[in-house]
């Protein structure tokens, strides 16, 4: 198989970006040191740079094992970007949720806080 077709595989491979696209998205957010991993503005080299590895992975198997279909592999890739998606959103909303409960806590009908009512009779209590 000739490097041109390797490439084209690859870029049509709709698991394997979707997979680049979480595994870049997930290393911007994981911090070593208070540093994270991909810095902002810098996901396109990163992603370029996945995926040239795809290629020169793609393109080495199928010298040895020209008969290898990556199909496979990409739709397991793609269960594993989606499933990953759906992990990152229920989590990024267990934060939201957070943030907004402590928003409008204490507001009538949308703000009901068992917890913020005892902390207020608490207060009142002790003066």
């Amino acid at each position: 198989m000739e490097w041109n077709s390797v490439v084209a595989l690859v870029l049509s491979l709709g698991g394997f970006a979707a997979f680049v696209t979480v595994a870049v998205n997930i290393l911007k957010v994981i911090k070593i040191k208070g540093v994270p991993i991909i810095k902002d503005g810098d996901s396109p080299k990163w992603t370029g740079g996945i995926t040239l590895v795809g290629i020169i992975a793609l393109y080495v198997t199928k010298l040895f094992l020209p008969s290898f279909d990556p199909g496979l592999i990409d739709k397991t890739l793609l269960e594993v970007a989606t499933v990953a998606t759906y992990i990152l959103s229920f989590v990024g909303t267990l934060g939201l949720e957070k943030i907004i409960h402590t928003a409008v806590k204490g507001i009538p009908l949308i703000g009901k806080s068992y917890s913020y009512d005892r902390q207020l009779a608490e207060l009142k209590a002790n003066g």
